[in-house]
């Protein structure tokens, strides 16, 4: 594995909270890594290979169910890491570890991350404090699937996503809304946009609804899709409301 030419600062807020000679020993276990959107880097029951502390990408918590629905219930970006669990010497992940926004992060080996966080006291307290932090994330979460409406709850999730992204502006894909919310998205309807005196495609408008397991519809949402510059960049042209 590649090791970090330049010890401080990481651009993990995790890590940067480090005295500098923390930060200095850490550095020397750490390694740069690309995420792209939608790699996997865990499965529940899968054995923790390596722990990630993002830079610019931003983790998605899946939890399991029976079926073939998913729900988030927590967000990793710069300010945390993925792989916590091994700092209870719990080896194996409880939930999917999924890329929602592809970036940069810095990687360690789970063993590494765990010999580290015996040897480096600064690590291991900053390390139980982001725990803390995540597990109360995850109790917020399940109250708001519990007690908030729809929209409510997207609100939330695309505010802590533009915390992460650090950017009013990002991607999102309908699978990974469906992912947040628990629902499913179907587009009622799409058309192409064309130019003035150009044939040529340049975009696309559709209405997108969300519907429970059972086929009900709880949420709708209209956007415009274009490609006036490479990729596809989404912009809502009204506000994504619950039925």
């Amino acid at each position: 594995m590649p090791k970090l030419l330049r010890p401080v600062p990481f651009g993990n807020a995790l890590l940067d909270s480090l005295p500098r000679a923390a930060r200095e020993v850490v550095a020397k276990a750490c390694g740069p890594a690309r995420l792209e959107s939608g790699d996997i880097l865990c499965k529940p029951s899968d054995r923790i290979q390596r722990v990630y502390f993002p830079t610019t990408a931003c983790i998605s918590l899946i939890a399991p169910s029976d079926g073939n629905e998913t729900l988030e219930v927590g967000m990793v970006g710069n300010e945390g890491m993925f792989g916590i669990t091994v700092l209870l010497d719990v080896k194996t992940s409880p939930l999917t570890g999924l890329v929602q926004g592809a970036g940069h992060a810095l990687q360690m080996s789970a063993s590494r991350f765990s010999r580290l966080a015996v040897d480096v006291a600064p690590l291991r307290k900053i390390a139980h404090r982001y725990l803390y932090v995540l597990t109360a994330q995850i109790a917020q979460t399940a109250a708001c699937n519990r007690f908030h409406s729809l929209d409510s709850r997207l609100a939330r999730w695309l505010l802590m996503t533009r915390d992460r992204a650090q950017s009013d502006t990002f991607r999102l894909t309908h699978k990974a809304l469906a992912s947040m919310l628990g629902v499913f998205p179907v587009i009622e309807w799409s058309r192409p946009l064309m130019r003035d005196g150009d044939d040529r495609t340049h975009g696309w408008e559709a209405r997108c609804v969300a519907k429970t397991r059972g086929g009900e519809t709880v949420g709708s949402a209209e956007a415009q899709c274009t490609r006036d510059e490479a990729p596809w960049s989404w912009t809502p042209t009204n506000k994504f409301y619950a039925s």
